[in-house]
């Protein structure tokens, strides 16, 4: 008789255990997506402080030739292109 207490008992505790397990998993997701989230916003801020620096030295950094801008800046990890015409000659174009 006591066996199917345990049983009995055992059947009650299962799915609760479970939903805890559903609950864990949930808010883990969430956290999940809400730091890669922060991590895109981060990148992306990074990413557009960049090209304001680089648009700040955009005069200095001109081919005498062509008054075109064109910088490569670049690392393991990511690479930054950025061309600009800042003379406005449309016969200069990027090759």
């Amino acid at each position: 008789m006591e066996f199917d207490k345990i049983t009995v008992g055992f059947c009650y505790v299962i799915p609760s255990y479970r939903r805890v397990i559903d609950i864990v998993c949930n808010l883990w997701f969430f956290y999940m997506f809400q730091t890669i989230h922060e991590l895109q916003a981060l990148l992306q801020e990074k990413l557009d402080c960049a090209s304001h620096d680089l648009l700040l030295k955009a005069s200095a950094l001109a081919d005498a030739e062509t008054s075109n801008l064109q910088k490569v800046i670049s690392n393991i990890v990511i690479t930054l292109c950025m061309w600009g015409n800042l003379s406005k000659n449309p016969r200069w174009v990027y090759s």
